[in-house]
Protein backbone atom coordinates (compact mmCIF):
# COMPACT_ATOMS: atom_id res chain seq x y z
CA UNK A 1 0.00 0.00 0.00
CA UNK A 2 2.72 2.07 1.00
CA UNK A 3 4.39 2.16 -2.32
CA UNK A 4 1.01 1.67 -4.05
CA UNK A 5 0.05 5.43 -2.83
CA UNK A 6 3.17 6.79 -1.98
CA UNK A 7 2.44 7.36 1.56
CA UNK A 8 3.92 6.55 5.19
CA UNK A 9 1.58 4.13 6.97
CA UNK A 10 1.73 3.59 10.34
CA UNK A 11 -0.61 1.40 12.91
CA UNK A 12 -3.14 2.50 15.24
CA UNK A 13 -4.00 -0.22 17.84
CA UNK A 14 -7.35 -0.85 18.16
CA UNK A 15 -7.49 -3.30 20.71
CA UNK A 16 -4.53 -5.52 21.64
CA UNK A 17 -5.29 -8.58 24.61
CA UNK A 18 -5.07 -12.23 24.96
CA UNK A 19 -7.79 -13.66 22.34
CA UNK A 20 -10.88 -14.29 24.27
CA UNK A 21 -13.50 -15.26 20.98
CA UNK A 22 -11.24 -15.68 17.67
CA UNK A 23 -12.45 -13.21 14.91
CA UNK A 24 -14.88 -15.36 12.10
CA UNK A 25 -12.72 -15.27 9.27
CA UNK A 26 -9.88 -16.92 11.69
CA UNK A 27 -11.54 -19.37 12.79
CA UNK A 28 -11.24 -22.22 10.55
CA UNK A 29 -7.42 -21.58 10.21
CA UNK A 30 -6.62 -21.09 13.96
CA UNK A 31 -4.78 -23.98 15.38
CA UNK A 32 -5.09 -24.33 19.29
CA UNK A 33 -2.01 -24.10 21.30
CA UNK A 34 -1.30 -24.73 24.74
CA UNK A 35 -1.07 -20.79 25.64
CA UNK A 36 -3.97 -18.06 23.77
CA UNK A 37 -2.80 -15.92 21.56
CA UNK A 38 -2.74 -12.31 22.15
CA UNK A 39 -5.68 -10.85 19.22
CA UNK A 40 -4.52 -7.44 17.94
CA UNK A 41 -7.32 -4.96 15.67
CA UNK A 42 -5.94 -2.61 14.08
CA UNK A 43 -5.96 0.62 11.19
CA UNK A 44 -2.98 1.52 8.93
CA UNK A 45 -3.29 5.17 8.73
CA UNK A 46 -1.40 8.07 7.13
CA UNK A 47 -0.20 10.40 8.48
CA UNK A 48 -3.35 12.57 8.78
CA UNK A 49 -4.92 9.60 10.67
CA UNK A 50 -7.17 8.64 7.09
CA UNK A 51 -7.58 4.54 7.32
CA UNK A 52 -6.35 2.33 4.74
CA UNK A 53 -6.66 -0.79 6.13
CA UNK A 54 -8.59 -2.68 9.21
CA UNK A 55 -6.63 -6.33 10.36
CA UNK A 56 -7.24 -8.79 12.87
CA UNK A 57 -4.30 -10.70 13.72
CA UNK A 58 -3.71 -13.68 16.15
CA UNK A 59 0.14 -13.90 17.58
CA UNK A 60 1.41 -16.58 19.80
CA UNK A 61 3.70 -14.51 22.21
CA UNK A 62 6.28 -17.28 23.15
CA UNK A 63 6.93 -18.09 19.38
CA UNK A 64 8.42 -14.25 19.34
CA UNK A 65 11.33 -13.09 20.07
CA UNK A 66 11.35 -10.15 22.83
CA UNK A 67 12.31 -7.66 20.84
CA UNK A 68 9.55 -8.43 18.00
CA UNK A 69 7.00 -8.88 21.27
CA UNK A 70 8.42 -5.46 22.52
CA UNK A 71 7.73 -3.26 18.91
CA UNK A 72 4.07 -5.30 18.59
CA UNK A 73 3.25 -4.18 22.15
CA UNK A 74 4.68 -0.20 21.86
CA UNK A 75 5.43 0.52 18.51
CA UNK A 76 3.29 2.05 15.76
CA UNK A 77 5.49 -0.31 13.01
CA UNK A 78 3.37 -2.18 10.85
CA UNK A 79 4.13 -6.25 11.25
CA UNK A 80 5.36 -7.12 7.92
CA UNK A 81 8.32 -3.71 8.76
CA UNK A 82 8.72 -5.06 11.92
CA UNK A 83 9.90 -8.53 10.58
CA UNK A 84 12.13 -6.96 8.11
CA UNK A 85 13.86 -5.04 10.86
CA UNK A 86 14.31 -7.56 12.32
CA UNK A 87 15.85 -9.39 9.41
CA UNK A 88 13.32 -13.15 10.25
CA UNK A 89 13.36 -15.57 7.88
CA UNK A 90 9.67 -16.53 7.66
CA UNK A 91 7.07 -18.69 5.69
CA UNK A 92 3.70 -16.06 4.48
CA UNK A 93 1.24 -18.77 3.12
CA UNK A 94 -2.33 -17.18 2.00
CA UNK A 95 -4.70 -19.55 3.52
CA UNK A 96 -7.84 -17.63 1.97
CA UNK A 97 -9.30 -14.68 0.13
CA UNK A 98 -12.61 -12.86 -1.05
CA UNK A 99 -14.80 -10.17 -0.46
CA UNK A 100 -16.99 -8.90 2.54
CA UNK A 101 -19.23 -7.04 3.51
CA UNK A 102 -19.05 -5.74 7.65
CA UNK A 103 -20.81 -3.15 9.35
CA UNK A 104 -17.89 -3.75 12.01
CA UNK A 105 -14.99 -3.11 10.20
CA UNK A 106 -16.87 -0.38 8.05
CA UNK A 107 -16.90 1.61 11.51
CA UNK A 108 -13.74 0.97 12.01
CA UNK A 109 -12.34 2.81 8.50
CA UNK A 110 -15.12 5.50 8.65
CA UNK A 111 -16.99 4.29 5.53
CA UNK A 112 -20.38 3.78 4.76
CA UNK A 113 -22.50 0.59 5.63
CA UNK A 114 -22.83 -1.07 2.37
CA UNK A 115 -18.57 -1.01 1.34
CA UNK A 116 -17.40 -4.01 -0.03
CA UNK A 117 -13.55 -5.63 1.13
CA UNK A 118 -11.34 -7.79 -0.32
CA UNK A 119 -9.87 -9.64 2.44
CA UNK A 120 -6.96 -12.05 2.60
CA UNK A 121 -6.27 -14.29 5.65
CA UNK A 122 -2.63 -15.82 5.49
CA UNK A 123 -0.45 -17.46 8.36
CA UNK A 124 3.41 -17.10 9.17
CA UNK A 125 5.62 -19.11 10.68
CA UNK A 126 9.33 -19.07 11.59
CA UNK A 127 11.47 -22.35 11.66
CA UNK A 128 7.84 -24.57 12.02
CA UNK A 129 6.43 -22.39 14.31
CA UNK A 130 3.04 -20.61 14.20
CA UNK A 131 4.12 -16.46 14.42
CA UNK A 132 0.95 -14.89 13.21
CA UNK A 133 -2.72 -15.62 11.73
CA UNK A 134 -3.42 -12.33 9.67
CA UNK A 135 -6.44 -11.06 7.98
CA UNK A 136 -6.27 -7.73 6.53
CA UNK A 137 -9.30 -5.96 5.04
CA UNK A 138 -9.05 -3.40 2.05
CA UNK A 139 -12.01 -0.97 1.04
CA UNK A 140 -12.34 -1.84 -2.56
CA UNK A 141 -14.08 1.82 -3.32
CA UNK A 142 -10.82 3.05 -1.80
CA UNK A 143 -8.46 1.67 -3.34
CA UNK A 144 -8.32 3.82 -6.58
CA UNK A 145 -6.59 0.83 -8.99
CA UNK A 146 -8.21 1.97 -12.04
CA UNK A 147 -6.27 5.63 -11.92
Amino acid sequence: LEILYDVQLKVEIIKQQEMLECPNLLKKHYKLESNKPVLREIRLVDPHFRPFLYAETLFYQDNISDDIREELFYSDIPIGKIIEKNKLEYYREILEYGIIRDLNISNHLGLSDDEWFIYKVCSTSHQGKDLFLICEYFPIGHLNLSE
